[in-house]
């Protein structure tokens, strides 16, 4: 099932179907959360998907320009990828400081709250990043506060 729903977002958004491109959109739509190049790297490697990193790579960016996935970056510095289920899917995340597991928000009311401040000075076409950090209930319970 997967398989075929990804072969299809492939065609659909006019990419060609290699094994490599399939497996790194197959991994960051099946992902339980986001995922940085490198660990979408690690995990081919794991299933016996012979590719290069640099692969990776240049695939999220083909991607991104599809608008099949959305990027952002957390105070480490690691651009992460997840995939959009919808050209309308905005939310926000929270991450745990110690152990860096990260929940998704799904609600944005963030520019519904500054829609009127942001028309004011003029903006249109508004986005934004938007990342809570603290530290999860796991962690809280095992002393790593």
């Amino acid at each position: 099932m997967k398989i075929i729903k990804a072969l299809s977002l492939l065609k659909e958004k006019g990419l060609s179907n290699t094994g490599s491109r399939k497996r790194i959109l197959e991994a960051l739509m099946f992902s339980s959360g986001p995922l940085s190049a490198h660990e979408i790297y690690q995990r081919l490697l794991k299933e016996g998907v012979n590719c290069n990193e640099s692969t990776v790579y240049r695939n999220l960016q083909k991607f991104l320009e599809k608008d099949l996935v959305q990027s952002f970056t957390l105070n480490d510095g690691v651009s992460r990828f997840e995939f959009k289920k919808s050209s309308d899917d905005h939310h926000h995340h929270i991450v745990c400081l110690k152990c860096k597991m990260m929940k998704c928000l799904d609600l944005c009311k963030v520019e519904d709250y500054f829609e009127e401040m942001i028309k004011k000075l003029g903006f249109v076409s508004v986005s934004h990043n938007l990342e809570f950090y603290g530290v999860c209930k796991s962690c809280t319970n095992s002393g790593l506060k």
